[in-house]
Order: structure tokens, then sequence, then C-alpha cells
């Protein structure tokens, strides 16, 4: 499966909105199925962008196992992130990038970008 930058940057917009514990499975997601939630959920956990935990259940979750990802609250790091692509001429920058690059190339490409709009670049 793969990362999907659209369905990342949803669920951290849904988590930081969240009071309390995040429960993704009332996340409007058109167009994506749990697995896929769950599979961007544990990205977002390994990637320290959101705090949580994986917990896994008669198996891989993509194969059809039960799985439980609480998240409380999104990172420092995931913060920054989100404030950095809340733009969406920086988003559309980061998303055209996000295919070949790791996460923490994208975060400071966000920067860079959110910067530059700013003049500050």
């Amino acid at each position: 499966m793969k990362r999907d930058m659209e369905l990342i940057r949803e669920l951290m917009l849904a988590i930081e909105s969240q009071d309390g514990d995040f429960n993704y499975e009332s996340v409007k997601t058109i167009g994506y199925d749990e697995p896929q939630i769950e599979y961007n959920l544990n990205l977002l956990i390994k990637a320290k962008l959101v705090v949580g935990e994986i917990h896994q259940f008669q198996g891989d979750p993509l194969q059809g196992g039960f799985s439980s990802i609480p998240v409380v609250e999104l990172s420092w790091e995931g913060h920054e992130f989100l404030e950095n692509t809340r733009n969406e001429s920086v988003w559309k920058i980061v998303k055209e990038k996000a295919e070949n690059v790791a996460i923490g190339v994208l975060t400071q490409v966000a920067a860079a970008e959110t910067k530059r709009l700013f003049g500050l670049s």
C-alpha cells in the first residue's frame, strides 16, 4: 500500500480539530477504506507526526486482521507540518514532490515554501 499525502493531511486536520482522543472511524474520508486509513495513521505515528499507539490483533490489519490505533494528538512536528501546509498553494507544491521524497524532506520543503510565500527567504 502507498502513502497517501492527501489522506495524511486530512487525518491530521481531523486530529487537530478533535477535543480528546481521536476516533478515526468518525472521519469523513470519501474514497478511502479502513485499511488505507489505518495504514496512513500507522505512518503518521511512525513518522512521529502524531502521538499514538499501534495495537494489532489477529494478524495484519491490511490482510483482514483487527487493529486498534488510539491517537491522542498531533506532536510538535505534526503541528509544524500542518501549519506549513495549511496554505493551499504550499500544499500543492508539497503534494507534487510527495511521491519521491521522505516525510522529513517534505517538512523542509513545506517550511521553505511557507517562508518564500511570506518573503522570508
